[in-house]
């Protein structure tokens, strides 16, 4: 190939890509508002019996297109649910407004997304353990002296923005990508996270998308 035909595939391209980043850069993104309540429910088990759980519930169907906060939000209710379904559409940005009705700290992370403060996670100190009377090397006996285990490097206990018992913060993710995701408690997954703080979030493609809201 010629140096002139080279250069004209290379002009060609290069406007190509100038009005690709033109394209994505004109296209707005819609900011979508959804309002969650964490709080205290139960679970009725297949023999009839009730388990306590925790859970997001909502006081709104739809997503609201406006940041304003309503005065209250709906405490959850008696049974419990996953979190709604949030459906947006993909390169939105979406923001919760997370009241806490729990005892203690709670967050959300979505698991494949950046956001929800991801990546300033709230620390906490490890638990004490108690003075060993003796080890269990051989030889050691009860006699030996006391073996007191060193302490301990602090503990994450959030991966996002921490929001206190009985407080109400907004957390933010922008540009999402297209998929299927999980939105669970960031705050000490293992005890949280199957007590039921979760849902689904769906990022659509846009295509034929349904409207961005909330539903059941």
């Amino acid at each position: 190939m010629s140096t002139n035909s080279m250069n004209k595939v290379l002009r060609t391209v290069l406007a190509a890509s100038t009005l690709l980043v033109a394209g994505f850069a004109s296209a707005a993104s819609t900011d979508n508002y959804v309002y969650l309540s964490a709080g205290r429910m139960e679970k009725t088990l297949p023999d009839g019996t009730s388990a306590k759980m925790w859970g997001f519930c909502t006081a709104a169907t739809t997503a609201v297109s406006a940041p304003t906060m309503p005065p209250t939000l709906a405490a959850c209710g008696a049974s419990w649910l996953p979190g709604p379904t949030i459906t947006v559409t993909a390169g939105d940005n979406l923001h919760i407004t997370l009241q806490n009705n729990l005892p203690v700290p709670t967050s959300i992370v979505v698991l494949g997304q950046l956001g929800g403060g991801l990546g300033s996670p709230v620390s906490m100190d490890s638990p004490s353990h108690a003075t060993q009377a003796f080890t269990t090397f051989t030889g050691n006996a009860s006699a030996n002296p006391a073996f007191v285990p060193p302490v301990q490097v602090q503990r994450v206990r959030s991966m996002g923005t921490e929001v206190a018992a009985g407080a109400t913060a907004t957390l933010d993710w922008t540009g999402l990508k297209p998929g299927t995701y999980l939105y669970e408690t960031g705050t000490m997954q293992p005890l949280q996270a199957p007590m039921g703080l979760y849902g689904v979030l769906i990022v659509t493609n846009g295509a034929g998308s349904a409207y961005p809201g909330v539903s059941y």
